[in-house]
């Protein structure tokens, strides 16, 4: 994030772009506004831990707000979204404490029930919100090759094209008919679940949704244990981190993906952790029977 700032203010002919729908855009040492507004989310989670486990509070406090700016001044509608979800998921979580799992899923339900009631009231309201974040309807052009892409699948829905094949251009298996259509030439999905689907099918689908609800499970248990540290945000937070960048990006099949693997990380750390509590408690257990034994 520091990097980023000295580019943009010391070496704007790199920190700082053209883009085509905005203007003059923050990209920082990135090479484009949305990886480099996915970093600054990221570093949000991890500085929003660390103020709340008290590390070099002010350090990290100071940090915090500059991935904020950064998130803002990156002009990526995603990463803007992902703080807004990623705060009040933060907010909510509270809620979990002392078993108050009814009232946490009572406000997800009434927060739904008022977006839908708002959104019946307000037709417009979806178009005011695309035009506050600079976006289309169409999601610059991303909801016409999501059709596309979903007949694809369609052909090949169990087990997918395999792994990276069905991007190769006019040589690739999907992607030349997808390029027939699609006149900007897309490379790669834009959304994380779709871009499984092609690789994997929905058996590859079905196994990381199967991971990611059970990390999640884990992750509650682990919350609501007495004696957490603010630790066991990060992988509630990561969850949501991941599922609100997938939607609109395929960051878990990227090549060399630095999400991925803390993905791979985050569950396995995750399961550990948890695998660890129930030894903890079944040690207890049985060193209080041994004990009240005659």
């Amino acid at each position: 994030m520091l990097l980023s700032l000295v580019f943009v203010l010391a070496l704007p002919s790199y920190g700082i772009y053209e883009d085509q729908y905005l203007g003059p855009t923050w990209r920082g040492v990135f090479l484009h506004k949305q990886p480099f507004g996915r970093a600054a989310a990221l570093a949000c989670v991890v500085f929003a831990i660390q103020v709340k486990n008290g590390r070099a509070r002010w350090v990290s406090g100071a940090c915090l707000a500059l991935s904020v700016f950064l998130v803002w001044r990156s002009t990526s509608a995603t990463a803007i979204l992902t703080l807004a979800a990623l705060a009040a998921t933060t907010a909510l979580l509270p809620l979990l404490r002392r078993g108050r799992v009814m009232g946490l899923a009572s406000a997800v339900l009434a927060s739904c029930a008022a977006l839908l009631a708002t959104v019946s009231m307000h037709v417009s309201l979806t178009e005011t919100v695309l035009g506050f974040l600079n976006k289309d309807a169409s999601m610059t052009g991303r909801t016409g090759l999501w059709s596309y892409l979903a007949s694809a699948v369609g052909d090949h829905p169990l087990l997918g094209y395999g792994v990276s094949n069905f991007w190769r251009g006019w040589q690739g298996p999907g992607s030349a008919e997808v390029w027939l259509h699609i006149p900007w030439h897309p490379v790669q999905a834009h959304n994380g679940f779709l871009s499984l689907a092609l690789d994997v099918g929905l058996v590859g689908v079905t196994f990381f949704s199967l991971s990611a609800v059970v990390m999640v499970s884990q992750a509650l248990r682990l919350y609501r244990r007495p004696g957490h540290t603010a630790g066991s945000w990060w992988p509630l937070l990561f969850s949501v981190f991941l599922l609100m960048n997938s939607i609109t990006e395929s960051i878990l099949v990227e090549p060399n993906s630095a999400f991925l693997m803390l993905y791979a990380f985050t569950v396995a750390t995750t399961g550990v952790a948890a695998h660890r509590q129930v030894a903890q408690v079944s040690t207890i257990v049985q060193r209080g029977v041994a004990s009240s034994a005659p």
